[in-house]
C-alpha cells in the first residue's frame, strides 16, 4: 500500500533507530507553490544557475562556481506554480539564483533531486523537534544501516491517477489541490569522497537549443573564502 501524508509541511526523517536525522522540509503555499528547505548543514555552500552541453553524450563537468554565488544560510528551493523557481529565505538570502520552467502543472520530469552522502554521521534532532515534527507532519524514512549515498527525487502527481495498492508515498496539501511522490534509491556508483555529511541538489532541467539548464547546490562549498571573493554571496550580511 502506497502511504498517504496529508499536510501542508513535511519533515523527511532519516533513521537507522539511533535517533532521527533531518533531511529537509517539503512543503505547499496557498497558491500552490512547492517548496523544500535544506538539511542544516554546519558548513557553507554554493547555489547555482548551471548550464551544460545539450548535444555531448558523455559526462560533463559542471563548475557551481560559473552562474553561483556562495552562502552561509540553510535556504529553500520553490517551484511556482507559473514554473518560477529558484533559491530563497526570508531575511537570509537574496533571491538571485532564479530561472524560469515550464508551469507546474505541465511538469513531466522530477521537480528536483536530492544527494546525500555520509549522513549517518550527520547530527542528530533533538526529541523535542521530532515530537514537533510529527505533529506537523513526516515522513520517517529508515535503514538497518544508513547508504553511503543515496538519493530522493520528489515528481508532481494527480491524485485521482495514484494506485493506492503500489508501493512509494505521496505527499498532499490539505487542500488536496497540489500532490507529490518520492522515490528513493541507494547511488552505489556515485561519490563525492568526502569524509563529512555532503548534501547536493539539482532542480528540474530547461531544455534549450544547444544547452541543458537547471538550478542546482552544494553543501560544503570547497574554498569557501576565495569562492566569496571571487563570485560573492547572496547572503543579506
Amino acid at each position: 500500500m502506497i502511504k498517504q501524508i496529508q499536510s501542508d509541511e513535511i519533515y523527511l526523517l532519516l533513521t537507522s533507530g539511533n535517533g532521527f536525522k533531518k533531511l529537509g522540509k517539503l512543503g505547499f503555499l496557498k497558491d500552490n507553490s512547492v517548496f523544500f528547505v535544506f538539511p542544516e548543514m554546519s558548513v557553507p555552500g554554493i547555489l547555482s544557475e548551471s548550464l551544460i552541453d545539450r548535444n555531448k553524450s558523455d559526462v560533463q563537468k559542471v563548475d557551481l562556481g560559473n552562474g553561483g554565488k556562495v552562502t552561509n544560510e540553510t535556504v529553500k528551493f520553490m517551484y511556482h506554480p507559473d514554473g518560477n523557481i529558484h533559491f530563497s529565505m526570508e531575511k537570509r538570502i537574496r533571491t538571485e539564483i532564479k530561472t524560469n520552467n515550464v508551469k507546474l502543472e505541465n511538469q513531466a520530469d522530477c521537480l528536483f533531486e536530492c544527494f546525500y552522502e555520509n549522513f549517518g554521521t550527520f547530527k542528530n534532532i533533538s526529541s523535542q523537534d521530532y515530537n514537533k515534527y510529527k505533529k506537523r507532519g513526516c515522513f520517517r524514512l529508515g535503514y538497518n544501516t544508513i547508504p553511503r549515498v543515496f538519493r530522493i527525487s520528489i515528481r508532481r502527481c494527480i491524485l485521482k491517477n495514484v494506485n493506492w495498492a503500489g508501493a512509494g508515498v505521496v505527499f498532499y496539501s490539505k487542500n488536496k489541490e497540489i500532490a507529490l511522490t518520492m522515490a528513493i534509491s541507494e547511488e552505489k556508483n556515485i561519490t563525492f569522497n568526502y569524509n563529512k555529511p555532503i548534501f547536493v541538489f539539482r532542480s528540474s532541467v530547461i531544455q534549450q537549443q544547444d544547452k541543458i539548464k537547471f538550478l542546482a547546490a552544494m553543501y560544503p562549498a570547497s574554498n569557501y573564502k576565495e569562492l566569496r571573493k571571487k563570485i560573492g554571496t547572496v547572503d543579506i550580511v
